[in-house]
């Protein structure tokens, strides 16, 4: 049987993708999910907390910021074992790293099965 998620955070800038991720994973995965609109907040969020994700989604690019790598470089400086998925046509491309993308924001189902 899969693990439940308990933390989930997404990283996306539009709201109607957010809202869309966030009510599905809620509804079908069963999870807490919080939403921050850049890598940045999302950072300065884990920076604070004690309570970190299971598993973080983000987009590969929002406008200029890499997202993606700039997390990935933030949960490898910080050796933290947190899951990553990251939607986007251009994820970046890192030798020994490995992490779940799914291509289009649209695919919802595979969103919600990666999960």
């Amino acid at each position: 049987m899969k693990k439940m998620l308990k933390n989930v955070v997404i990283i996306e800038s539009n709201p109607h993708l957010e809202a869309l991720f966030g009510l599905n994973l809620k509804i079908y995965v069963d999870c807490s999910v919080e939403t921050k609109q850049m890598a940045e907040f999302a950072i300065k969020q884990f920076e604070e907390s004690k309570n970190l994700p299971e598993l973080i989604i983000c987009r590969d690019h929002i406008n200029a910021e890499q997202t993606a790598l700039e997390i990935i470089k933030y949960l490898d400086a910080r050796k933290l074992d947190i899951s990553l998925l990251i939607i986007g046509e251009n994820p970046p491309q890192i030798p020994g790293k490995e992490f779940r993308s799914i291509r289009s924001s649209l695919d919802l189902k595979n969103i919600i099965r990666s999960a």
